[in-house]
């Protein structure tokens, strides 16, 4: 968002729509914040984060001014109105389906999907730190493609680098730290790996999501949200009526440490079929 803003030359108005509750306080402070964007009259980029957290009250009160360039608001004196004649509109989600379609629909101009880092991206983030080559390539396999968790990697390498006094980060140092944080070879945590073997351990090779949660000693929610997204993205989780299984790059990965990261790039080896 802070990018668009700069390469238009504009000012650049920031709200993180989770932070507003569905109480009578959160709707006044949000026209509040889009009443001063309007009194300035200045182009303007305006940013919400988490968009589909904006209560459907709040989304639905932004309609006309996705469409006209005006919104409405109810004061002590009465309805009032207010214009802003130049923005450009912004809302980040990963959740998309929780937006009211006739919000979506008027933000389909343009609509901008994020894709993953290539691994050649993700070493610029190793340029300032002096570090070996398969140590940069052990990082990179951790990583799960994001950026955020390179950035939370590159700092703990180099923070280890400072305590050891070392001149170089090295593949011994690596594993070392990764092996401390519990983090395995592909960027698994301990609890995914676990989730992983309850399933495989399963005599049927489907879980319910009920029985899989209380194994793992969490709840449904948080099973979802932060220990099976990115399994299923990577091809290891299969969710249909019945529950969870495993898929065979899942069964790969335990039985014999294999997995491909594309661009030519695997660990472990499959046996062969002699």
């Amino acid at each position: 968002m802070k990018i668009i803003a700069n390469e238009l030359g504009v000012e650049f108005k920031y709200i993180n729509a989770s932070a507003l509750t569905s109480d009578s306080s959160a709707r006044k402070y949000f026209f509040e914040w889009l009443i001063g964007i309007a009194l300035k009259k200045k182009p303007v980029v305006i940013g919400i984060d988490e968009v589909h957290m904006l209560s459907e009250n709040l989304q639905t009160s932004l309609y006309t001014l996705l469409s006209s360039n005006e919104f409405t608001h109810v004061s002590k004196t009465g309805v009032e109105t207010y214009k802003i004649p130049e923005f450009t509109f912004i809302g980040a989600t990963t959740e998309p389906n929780l937006i009211n379609e006739p919000f979506r629909d008027r933000c389909k101009n343009l609509t901008l999907t994020l894709e993953d880092y290539s691994r050649e991206e993700l070493k610029f983030a190793y340029k300032n730190l002096s570090i070996e080559e398969n140590a940069i390539n052990c990082c990179i396999n951790r990583c799960r493609s994001s950026i955020r968790e390179l950035t939370a990697i590159v700092k703990g390498v180099h923070t280890s680098a400072l305590l050891s006094q070392t001149k170089i980060v090295t593949a011994e140092m690596i594993e070392e730290y990764f092996s401390l944080k519990k983090i395995d070879a592909i960027g698994l945590s301990k609890k995914e790996i676990e989730l992983l073997n309850i399933i495989k351990n399963e005599p049927s090779g489907v879980i319910s999501e009920e029985t899989l949660a209380a194994r793992l000693n969490t709840n449904v929610k948080i099973l979802k949200k932060d220990y099976e997204t990115y399994l299923i993205k990577i091809g290891f989780l299969v969710i249909h009526s019945r529950g969870r299984s495993l898929t065979e790059k899942a069964k790969n990965y335990l039985q014999y440490g294999y997995f491909d990261f594309g661009d030519n790039v695997t660990i472990g080896s499959l046996p062969s079929d002699e």
